[in-house]
């Protein structure tokens, strides 16, 4: 039987991380959140096209945000496009 492909895709999630951050850094404790992008955004990320070397989240008012996380542009999308 064949495997159900949109069930794969489904699941798919993609994983960025800054290795470096561990060496230079004492992490006392990591939190694993989502993060809403819109239109290209996602098919970028898909692709890894994203750095987090100089990224960091700062709490505001309850809510985290994150700053200086990189998203390169999708090749293949429309400039003007969210």
């Amino acid at each position: 039987m064949a495997k159900d492909t949109k069930k794969q895709a489904r699941s798919f999630a993609p994983s960025i991380s800054n290795k470096k951050v561990r060496h230079n850094f004492e992490v006392l404790e990591t939190i694993e959140a989502g993060i809403a992008l819109k239109g290209t955004e996602v098919k970028s990320l898909r692709l890894g096209d994203a750095s987090l070397g100089e990224a960091f989240a700062r709490i505001d008012g309850g809510q985290i945000s994150l700053h200086n996380f990189q998203i390169q542009p999708y090749k293949q999308g429309h400039p003007h496009q969210s």
